[in-house]
């Protein structure tokens, strides 16, 4: 079974009950599959880390100095499921190893599916992070996190970022300074690709589609003005701008296909300054 001492959790009473017994059962069918633990012997958590929002996260190692890693119980507010999702995940690192692994073991029980990898992560630094997550059973999305920043880019297909993550991972941790435009060149251009996004503390503030290679659509997003423009046979540029006094968002459209300028410089903006 896995165990809590008493001496480094005395407070912790969660597992003690039905519904914690449960998950710690199913978490260590898991842990013994993956890890290498002695038959005859009790898991036991070594320590804990505190993290934003009240998160903490366990951890256990096994004859190998392989660390797994999972979170405290918890559902999260609102509506959103990521929280509650996060209950069934265990992340793990072998020694010496510059990635580790999530996985989700939620549908290990409640369905005939096996385990999944659903994310390949490395830190890069103290404020640098690279992820690769999975989108429907393939790893589609690739994240590089900077402190409160996330450049989040989507791709078509899913051996490209496979074969490539080990020397992304490389460039990636030389790069002095990073924005779009040198993610970009960093995995080859946008042949591959059909979206990027940027975040901060996971609000959107600009997007940019694109279709064969080529720019169709962007978005940037400001405190008091949201710019949508689309690139087709015409050029045609929306923006919704909150007032100040009245706190009113008065839209607007027009037609820029001949004001290159305006373009050229929101791109810019996109490409090189967020």
């Amino acid at each position: 079974m896995i165990i809590f001492p008493k001496e480094l959790f005395p407070s912790e009473k969660y597992y003690e009950k039905e519904l914690g017994k449960k998950r710690l059962k199913l978490l260590e069918k898991i842990l013994r599959k993956l890890g290498n633990f002695d038959s005859l012997k009790n898991i036991e958590i070594i320590g804990e880390e505190y993290i934003k929002y009240d998160y903490r996260i366990y951890e256990i190692k096994d004859s190998d100095d392989t660390s797994f890693k999972f979170f405290n119980y918890g559902l999260g507010y609102g509506k959103s499921t990521e929280r509650f999702n996060k209950n069934y995940y265990l992340i793990m690192q072998k020694k010496n190893s510059s990635f580790s692994y999530v996985y989700d073991f939620y549908y290990s029980h409640v369905a005939d599916k096996s385990l999944e990898v659903i994310e390949i992560s490395s830190k890069l630094s103290e404020n640098r992070t690279l992820k690769i997550k999975e989108i429907y059973g393939k790893f589609r999305n690739l994240i590089i996190q900077e402190n409160d920043k996330e450049y989040i880019l989507f791709f078509e297909s899913e051996d490209f970022l496979i074969s490539m993550i080990e020397q992304i991972r490389n460039q990636l941790k030389e790069l002095e300074d990073i924005n779009l435009e040198s993610l970009l060149r960093l995995v080859g251009g946008v042949e591959n690709l059909f979206q990027a996004q940027i975040q901060i503390e996971k609000e959107l503030k600009a997007s940019i589609k694109f279709q064969n290679g080529e720019i169709s659509e962007y978005q940037i997003v400001d405190e008091n003005r949201k710019v949508e423009t689309k690139i087709n046979d015409t050029i045609t540029r929306k923006t919704e701008r909150k007032m100040e006094e009245t706190e009113e968002i008065m839209k607007t459209e027009e037609i820029v296909t001949k004001n290159y300028e305006r373009i050229q410089s929101e791109l810019k903006r996109l490409f090189k300054q967020l």
